[in-house]
């Protein structure tokens, strides 16, 4: 996706901010900087397009790692000081909790936080912050999944169910995928407004800095052991036709055939247009829970840029100004503009949402995702931290496999997951 008109006036924007130089691996007073590897091409068109301008005193290097966002906060944490530690990491937004509450990143709420606040979103502007200050300059806003199906395979009528879905890759001897033993996709079958509700599942800390989770329905009869209780059945009745795996298993599907929907994100679309002609999206599908479709959910967040906090001296401190002037620069409406075009990631400045650039060229992905979002979503930030994730990889893997453990059904195993989350903790 090319959107040529775009480039003067975002390059514009972004030098009018300020200057960035080049690349450098060897500098010591480099901007270390952790980000996806996708994102990089976006980082070197920022910088070096701000170099144009930049006067040798503004000029700011950066010494790049690939790092995915849903490993970024965890590798800091294990030495935020540290001198090859990142200034400057794109991290998703469950990871803010935790690095806040060890002081690891930097609380941007009275330099910048009305900035944030008033250009971007308020799921963006949640995800970034905790307890009403704000810890992150927001990047995206479509850290969420839906359902991507090829539609030489499957009608538009026929995906709407899981049922229906389900049967037809049966017929063809087809599969759908999805990553169910995974916390991140485990509670999609919860997290439904008609069943346990998106707000279902919460945490907060206590009076004594412990963690604890209010879990809603998840363990009750007629709630959440009824939709897993449909949900594990479905897996059993089609367990030749489910598959899990990421985006290497669902990219190869799809290119051999074998995979004719998966529940997946926006960062799929450039991967999968290569490799199905006629790749369509839509929202995740209902699950029939006795005589109810009940429509299946999601987590949504956002991308954030965080700055470390930890590093002292007069060089490290000179290098963490530096970061935040290039956070700045890679957030503003322009920078998620390139990144749209770049990386069909959807913006989350508000008026990057409203250019014609983005409004024009919005794919199928971001159409889906906003409709899941409308119909059922739960904000990642508020909802999941550290331990939650083990917790739902647990009960994913039991919907998948139907293995309870020490447990004797799914309801007591439920209970039992539940009260792990309850209980109070670090």
């Amino acid at each position: 996706m090319k959107i040529n008109k775009l480039m003067p006036l975002a390059f514009a924007t972004l030098m009018a901010a300020g200057g960035l130089a080049g690349c450098s691996g060897d500098d010591p007073n480099a901007v270390i900087v952790w980000a996806t590897a996708a994102e990089q091409a976006v980082v070197n068109k920022v910088v070096e397009e701000y170099n144009k301008n930049a006067t040798e005193e503004e000029k700011i290097k950066v010494n790049y790692k690939a790092v995915a966002e849903g490993d970024t906060g965890n590798e800091v944490a294990k030495d935020p000081a540290g001198s090859k530690t990142a200034d400057l990491f794109l991290v998703a937004d469950d990871h803010i909790y935790g690095l806040q509450s060890k002081n690891t990143i930097l609380d941007l709420t009275s330099a910048y936080g009305d900035q944030i606040k008033k250009d971007n979103t308020e799921t963006s502007v949640t995800g970034a912050s905790y307890n009403g200050k704000v810890y992150g300059f927001p990047v995206t806003n479509d850290n969420g999944y839906f359902l991507w199906y090829n539609g030489d395979a499957l009608k538009d009528t026929e995906v709407g169910k899981l049922e229906d879905l389900l049967k037809v890759c049966q017929s063809k001897g087809k599969k759908f995928l999805i990553d169910i033993a995974n916390g991140w996709y485990a509670p999609t079958f919860f997290l439904s407004p008609d069943t346990c509700g998106v707000d279902s599942l919460r945490f907060k800390e206590d009076e004594n800095g412990d963690v604890v989770y209010t879990v809603k329905d998840w363990d009750e009869a007629s709630k959440g052991v009824a939709v897993a209780t449909a949900a594990r059945s479905l897996f059993e009745t089609y367990k030749d036709n489910i598959t899990t795996g990421g985006n290497a298993e669902i990219v190869s599907g799809f290119e051999d055939g074998s995979v004719i929907a998966a529940v997946s994100g926006t960062w799929m679309l450039n991967d999968l247009k290569s490799k199905c002609e006629n790749l369509k999206a839509s929202k995740l599908p209902t699950i029939k829970v006795g005589t109810k479709d009940c429509q299946m959910g999601t987590f949504t967040g956002s991308k954030v840029y965080c700055i470390n906090a930890t590093k002292t001296g007069d060089a490290n401190v000179a290098k963490r100004n530096k970061a935040i002037k290039l956070a700045n620069a890679l957030t503003n409406k322009a920078a998620q503009l390139i990144r749209f075009q770049e990386r069909a990631t959807v913006p989350c400045n508000k008026e990057a949402l409203k250019d014609e650039a983005y409004t024009k060229n919005v794919d199928i992905g971001a159409k889906a995702l906003q409709a899941q979002v409308e119909a059922a979503a739960a904000v990642q930030s508020l909802s999941a931290e550290g331990r939650y994730w083990d917790v739902g990889a647990a009960i994913g893997k039991a919907l998948l496999d139907g293995d309870y453990g020490t447990y004797s059904d799914m309801a007591k195993f439920l209970k039992g997951q539940c009260d792990i989350l309850r209980k109070p903790g670090a």
